[in-house]
């Protein structure tokens, strides 16, 4: 059995601890992408998410039937790696490491959406994401530990019995020009 959190914030994310599994949850995409069983033992998990959600009614339909959400997650506790850049990133620079599955396949980097579902997740006492984090999480700046790097994502929330009140989820994301040029317009 693996304990599993599905979340709906952003966009519906099914979260579970990498070492349930056997793995660290340092994994690069390449390392998931080569191992033909890890992906089908992933996508099972998926599947029987989807079925919980009640996106589709048989697990084993999940990849064509609903091929694209919930996005499958795995999480474990901060710790030393490195990213697909070849740098490293220190277990103190980080809240919990992360890998997303998006279409089957590993996600080079962490989705905005799944971050900002994953800060929601880690404000739900209980939660795998919760179970996972380092002792000087901040929920309004989480650290997510991904294959490319870090990921600041928060959440506003309000604690209540049973599940908190969601208020709000945002992230931060860096900025680089693509393009500068003018439009001219004629009349």
């Amino acid at each position: 059995a693996i304990q599993v959190s599905l979340v709906d914030a952003a966009n519906p994310l099914a979260f579970f601890r990498a070492g349930d599994i056997g793995l660290t949850g340092a994994e690069l995409p390449a390392q998931i992408d080569g191992d033909p069983a890890l992906l089908d033992k992933l996508e099972r998990i998926r599947g029987v998410a989807a079925v919980k959600l009640g996106l589709i009614s048989d697990y084993t339909a999940s990849a064509w039937e609903c091929p694209g959400i919930p996005k499958l997650t795995l999480v474990s506790p901060p710790q030393d790696y490195t990213a697909a850049d070849g740098s490293l990133i220190s277990a103190g620079e980080v809240d919990l490491v992360s890998r997303m599955m998006s279409m089957q396949k590993a996600h080079p980097s962490y989705a905005m959406t799944g971050a900002m579902c994953t800060a929601a997740a880690a404000a739900v006492e209980g939660s795998v994401v919760r179970q996972v984090l380092g002792p000087k999480a901040d929920l309004q700046r989480l650290r997510i530990a991904h294959p490319s790097g870090i990921l600041e994502a928060g959440v506003d929330f309000r604690p209540g019995p049973g599940e908190p009140e969601i208020l709000a989820t945002f992230g931060f994301r860096t900025a680089k020009l693509l393009m500068e040029g003018s439009v001219y317009c004629c009349e």
